[in-house]
């Protein structure tokens, strides 16, 4: 009698396990990159395939290859809408992983890009503590939970990189295997260069690719999102005043630069 009913648990932990794994493969779903902007000549590939031609609104998987070419530039939102990473002149960018669990907008989701050369900007808004998105670089990844980030990888003598990380604002983490740094608002981070050589105030002195017009242009159009959104609603609650009102301004933000730019 013992035998039989061992018998049927060991059965009944072999259905569960498997049932636990057919479970998780259906709740475990491919993500996508959508391309909000292109400027100039932007290609992409998958694989092998030829080159194309990269356009608004293109849907891309995982395993796909953005370049960029001269005075060049393309915003793309990977595995949803919690990032924005704006993918910069003479740069290309790999899209190795996008997954996520449950619903898109509040399930734990998977995201790992690779600046194979070149230099992103962008922007991860805090995601849950079941989430990663992770930025491979010819030395090193970045970790980011909640950032404004800036990544530059820069061709060196013999093959090498010299790949500098930049959190613009937020908190943001590094690693090499060999070394690791912490960045927050304003830091920037050399792997084997040393801490106090590397971190830098924006405040103060600020990155060479972060000095002159460019940070009172970036304020400058933050204060226009911002003042854009609280309009948005106040008109919103006014054309609507005795019901309940959810408007998204990002999302409207985000489809006016999209038919600007011939979506």
């Amino acid at each position: 009698m013992r035998i039989r009913a061992f018998g049927l648990l060991a059965t009944a932990v072999a259905l569960l396990a498997s049932l636990t794994a057919v479970l998780g493969q259906e709740l475990t779903k491919e993500g996508k990159a959508t391309v909000r902007v292109v400027h100039g000549t932007v290609q992409w590939r998958s694989s092998d395939q030829p080159w194309d031609k990269l356009r608004v609104n293109q849907q891309l998987a995982a395993g796909v290859t953005i370049q960029t070419g001269p005075d060049s530039y393309t915003d793309i939102s990977a595995n949803g809408i919690s990032s924005v990473i704006r993918i910069n002149a003479d740069s290309r960018l790999d899209l190795e992983k996008m997954t996520y669990g449950g619903s898109l907008l509040s399930g734990d989701q998977e995201t790992l890009v690779d600046l194979k050369t070149g230099e992103i900007v962008g922007n991860v808004k805090k995601i849950s503590d079941g989430s990663r998105f992770r930025i491979h670089t010819p030395d090193g990844t970045a970790f980011i939970q909640g950032a404004d980030f800036r990544i530059e990888a820069q061709p060196a003598v013999g093959g090498a990189f010299k790949v500098i990380y930049t959190c613009v604002q937020g908190r943001m983490s590094c690693s090499t295997g060999q070394e690791a740094a912490t960045l927050a608002t304003g830091e920037s981070w050399i792997p084997g260069e040393p801490a106090a050589v590397s971190t830098m105030s924006l405040s103060s002195n600020p990155p060479p690719s972060l000095r002159g017009k460019e940070i009172p242009a970036v304020r400058e159009l933050a204060a226009a999102y911002n003042a854009f959104g609280i309009d948005l609603l106040r008109v919103g609650e006014k054309a609507n005043s005795e019901q309940s009102v959810f408007l998204s301004p990002v999302s409207v933000a985000f489809g006016l630069s999209m038919l600007q730019n011939g979506a």
